[in-house]
């Protein structure tokens, strides 16, 4: 298996090169300059000149990339023109909120979804099958952003019982440690910011979490009713064990190879399209900076989270990957 994810991993290479590629001719093609956005439009000529040559911006556009190619090899995406700091920087300080985020948005559908799935395969066209089915076709086809504002709208707005906004009240949360809110607040044993920082997660985390419950719960049922037909199913039956047994011991594991698949692309789905989410509740992550850079032509902040998300975005398949063989045996690399 070491051989295989070896190959995966030197594989990836090219597909960094390209999306690198992309991502940098398509910022520096889009309308505006970062100077005039960054200085303002009453700036005179020198000042712009100046500006440029500092953040390289005067050089051809192949010597740019080149620049960028051998920076980014070492670990480092330059430095953002907005904020003056290195985009890893910028990028460490933010990318906790997100991560934090993704990890509890994939919790909250694995935890409703695949028992749903499961009981719903199990017992075809019965009510928990119609009433799993409803709930799918329903996150599926409900856009993220309309779930948050309506989630806002009642939960905060009418009802007002959880924040519409951040990620902690001001003066609630302790020192930052890691940069993960409720780990911080649980190693300083402050149970007041950690119940404050779920509350503050638990609006985002349901408006980007239900597209993916609605994903997950489909996949699950149909891979429960594929493999409800098999003949050692048909024999477990036939000795006599309990219909649960049979279910969550015998059809379940062996229907997770697909589930997981779906588990590990939606994973890096989330880290990388939690933008809308992030914007509608102000939540300082990755997919709000990726805005706010966009907004300014920060070319290397653009360049740095997209490489980033790509990055993450491999090495979670790299991991569902390796996962196969634990899960079934029968696999082989």
């Amino acid at each position: 298996m070491a051989n295989y994810l070896l190959q995966r991993l030197v594989g990836t290479i090219p597909v960094l090169l390209l999306i690198s590629l992309l991502v940098f001719l398509l910022i520096h093609a889009a309308p505006g300059d970062p100077t005039l956005m960054l200085l303002g439009e009453e700036t005179n000529a020198a000042e712009v000149a100046k500006a440029k040559e500092r953040w390289g911006l005067d050089q051809p556009l192949y010597i740019q990339y080149w620049r960028f190619l051998k920076s980014a090899a070492a670990g480092d995406f330059g430095k953002s023109f907005k904020y003056a700091e290195p985009v890893i920087n910028v990028i460490r300080a933010r990318l906790p909120a997100t991560i934090e985020l993704a990890i509890f948005a994939i919790f909250i559908a694995t935890v409703l979804a695949i028992p749903l799935g499961v009981w719903a395969g199990a017992r075809p066209n019965s009510w928990i099958d119609n009433l799993g089915t409803t709930c799918g076709l329903f996150g599926i086809s409900m856009p993220s952003f309309w779930l948050a504002i309506m989630l806002i709208l009642l939960l905060a707005g009418v009802l007002n019982i959880l924040p519409t906004s951040g990620r902690s009240t001001y003066g609630i949360a302790g020192p930052e440690q890691t940069g993960f809110y409720i780990l911080d607040s649980v190693m300083q044993k402050n149970w007041r910011a950690v119940w404050d920082a779920l509350t503050h997660l638990f609006l985002p985390a349901i408006a980007l979490g239900v597209n993916m419950l609605g994903i997950l719960m489909r996949v699950t049922r149909s891979s429960i009713l594929e493999v409800m037909n098999e003949d050692y199913v048909r024999t477990a039956r036939a000795k006599g064990l309990r219909e649960n047994k049979v279910v969550w011991r015998h059809v379940t594991n062996n229907a997770l190879i697909p589930v997981i698949t779906v588990v590990g692309l939606e994973l890096g789905t989330l880290l990388s399209g939690s933008i809308i989410v992030e914007t509608v509740f102000s939540w300082p992550g990755g997919g709000s900076l990726l805005i706010t850079a966009l907004n300014a032509r920060d070319y290397p902040l653009v360049t740095g989270l997209v490489m980033t998300y790509t990055m993450a975005f491999v090495t979670i398949n790299l991991i569902i990957d390796g996962l196969y063989a634990v899960v079934d045996p029968r696999i082989r690399y």
